[in-house]
């Protein structure tokens, strides 16, 4: 399987796995902790609030932690998710399955069959945190979603966990379908088929040969000749010897006995 820029293979899957999630996350606890206030305009290289978030919110200020109930919450984390959450309470629960577990967009995509649309907050779909990409800088900024608003967006797209699940076997399948199809083509020798009729005239015209049927003249023997030879031979007093002549001129000189 080839991987393509952004650690994603063929079918769109995040071969880079959990350790490449996990430092993403740790990459954004460290802004964290520096607690550098957020910028006042929107920028594309701003790390951790996407460009939606600088749009209007009822509430822009994240208060204090809905879980403890005493921080102060991330403002980094509310500006994404809107979720006033401190930075203690949202390490305890950034584990798999958690409430504040954040998963990367090749992941939602693979997991939840979510559409790169609604994974663009451009086109009212979720928000994320933005960070570089910890497999290699030069590639994009990896997006890591909170789960459980993927799962929500989830839910409502497939209705049920039951036919989200038939539907990612059914493409599973397909896929192994389209790869076998595939290598079945690579084995199978190219037919070209023969050109017939004016097709291989403008082919031999083109080539500067001759038609074939001139070329099939020209290569076809000639009818094999019979001597048939004339009664008047004639003889040679001097040598004995008779001579016999065909038509095409063709003579035989023999003695007689």
């Amino acid at each position: 399987v080839k991987k393509n820029r952004g650690g994603m293979d063929d079918f769109g899957i995040d071969v880079e796995g959990e350790a490449a999630l996990a430092e993403a996350e740790n990459a954004v606890e460290e802004l964290v902790c520096r607690g550098a206030p957020p910028p006042t305009q929107c920028s594309n290289d701003r790390i951790g609030v996407n460009a939606a978030s600088c749009l209007p919110r009822a509430t822009m200020s994240q208060g204090n932690c809905v879980e403890c109930k005493r921080a102060d919450g991330q403002q980094k984390f509310f500006d994404a998710f809107n979720i006033s959450v401190c930075y203690e309470c949202q390490r305890a629960q950034r584990g798999p399955g958690e409430a504040y577990q954040l998963i990367s967009k090749s992941k939602a995509k693979e997991e939840y069959l979510l559409t790169d649309r609604q994974l663009d907050s451009a086109h009212n779909g979720l928000e994320c945190i933005t960070v570089p990409n910890p497999t290699d800088s030069r590639w994009g900024e990896m997006k890591l979603f909170l789960r459980t608003q993927v799962e929500a967006v989830a839910l409502e797209t497939w209705k049920s966990d039951e036919a989200l699940f038939v539907e990612k076997d059914r493409r599973r399948e397909e896929r192994l379908r389209r790869a076998a199809a595939k290598k079945r083509a690579e084995k199978t020798p190219l037919l070209i088929p023969k050109a017939t009729g004016a097709k291989r005239r403008k082919q031999t015209a083109a080539e500067g040969c001759p038609p074939l049927s001139s070329r099939a003249q020209i290569a076809a023997p000639k009818a094999q000749h019979m001597h048939s030879f004339l009664a008047d031979e004639e003889y040679d007093s001097s040598s004995e010897m008779w001579t016999k002549r065909c038509a095409c001129g063709f003579e035989v000189v023999y003695e007689r006995i």
